[in-house]
């Protein structure tokens, strides 16, 4: 899987929100340092995974 890069603008409150949660993983990760970057792929993914369940949408695997 080849990771794309992806700009997106979003509102100050979130944004604070999403630092607020890559600390709070950074304190569980055993000393290793969860960027804001790998904190939002998280977020991205599981609220993909609610909004696919919600809405019966099945997951598809890209090939390659």
């Amino acid at each position: 899987m080849t990771d794309t890069p992806l700009s997106i603008r979003i509102p100050d409150e979130l944004l604070v929100r999403l630092d607020r949660m890559a600390n709070a993983m950074s304190k569980r990760a055993a000393g290793a340092e969860v960027t804001r970057s790998a904190a939002l792929r998280v977020a991205l993914a599981r609220g993909l995974d609610v909004l696919e369940a919600r809405l019966d949408v099945a997951k598809r695997r890209r090939a390659g």
